[in-house]
């Protein structure tokens, strides 16, 4: 959820949840106008971006609204004004919508999804806040924790490969949860502690490690690609051990952990006691290959097995 931090962001964001909930076409309109209204107060420089911005849009229904527009030969930012905005806001001279008519509420609600899409470009343009899809597209969400943990000094060391020097202090959690998630589904390492194995080119090795050391997980923070890398096969270290119930309880975490992720999932780290999330990786695609759903199900179940017979050691 993007946080605003200004009153002009909040009143934007309060409008555009207001102007996207509304079963009312033309109430809808207007909160979604006003979001551009709170950014843009100026009216001369809110016509002017909005004309600008219409050539920007990206949201095919709201490009093929506006194809729709220009090829009867409408003027199509002072239509949105005259026509949309003022003719809902005033009825006390022409052109105004009558809320009965069909004809008028057909066309509003035609022309919502090209307001959203300038809201929400105006939300981009006029505040520090990003749309959902651009952070998707940037990624940037992926290391955004760590980015905020580490400094500047050092991040900008990482990204061009340039050694940190001996000595240097890097304050990090001292513990971490480890999370594989596909939806509502999850699977988690709690406890895990932290290990930098070294540099690597635009990066660095972060290993999570368990505390009795059964378990290693490895990832690299890409901060020259702003990515989050993790190996969903060989990205676990961990060695069964089916004489002892504790490795038992690990391999089931870690076959459930892996498959998980396999079954496009996602790795997410997060500071323990903070409860902040450090970073995300990217959801996992496997490509030309199927995940072996039978073998998983056969060994959850001889696991299983091994614990409920009560024969392994403690």
């Amino acid at each position: 959820m993007p946080i605003p931090s200004t009153d002009e962001e909040r009143a934007a964001i309060a409008f555009y949840r207001e102007g996207i909930s509304l079963d009312n076409p033309f109430y809808g309109f207007l909160s979604l106008f006003k979001v551009i209204g709170a950014l843009l107060p100026n009216g001369k420089k809110r016509e002017a971006w909005i004309a600008d911005a219409l050539d920007r849009l990206d949201d095919h229904r709201a490009k093929e609204r506006r194809e729709e527009l220009r090829s009867q030969d409408t003027d199509v930012s002072a239509y949105l004004r005259d026509e949309c905005r003022n003719a809902i806001a005033h009825a006390e001279r022409n052109p105004y919508v009558n809320p009965d008519e069909v004809d008028d509420h057909f066309r509003l609600s035609k022309d919502l999804p090209l307001l959203r899409n300038l809201a929400e470009l105006a939300i981009e343009e006029n505040s520090s806040l990003k749309r959902s899809h651009t952070l998707w597209r940037e990624h940037l969400y992926e290391l955004a924790g760590f980015k905020e943990l580490l400094s500047e000094e050092v991040i900008d060391k990482l990204t061009n490969s340039i050694p940190i020097p001996e000595g240097t202090i890097v304050e990090i959690p001292d513990l971490y949860t480890v999370a594989a998630r596909h939806g509502a589904e999850v699977y988690s390492f709690e406890n895990m502690r932290p290990e930098i194995t070294g540099q690597v080119e635009g990066g660095m090795v972060l290993d999570l490690v368990s505390e009795d050391a059964a378990i290693r997980i490895r990832t690299v923070l890409s901060f020259a690609d702003e990515r989050l890398v993790f190996d969903p096969v060989h990205g676990v270290g961990f060695t069964p051990n089916r004489e002892n119930k504790t490795y038992i309880r690990h391999e089931l975490n870690v076959l459930h952990f892996s498959l998980c992720i396999l079954s496009n999932g996602h790795l997410e780290i997060w500071d323990q006691e903070g409860e902040i999330m450090l970073g995300r990786s990217e959801t996992c695609i496997p490509v030309n290959c199927f995940v072996n759903t039978e073998f998983y199900d056969s060994e959850f179940a001889t696991l299983e097995r091994l614990l409920d017979d009560g024969f392994a050691a403690t």
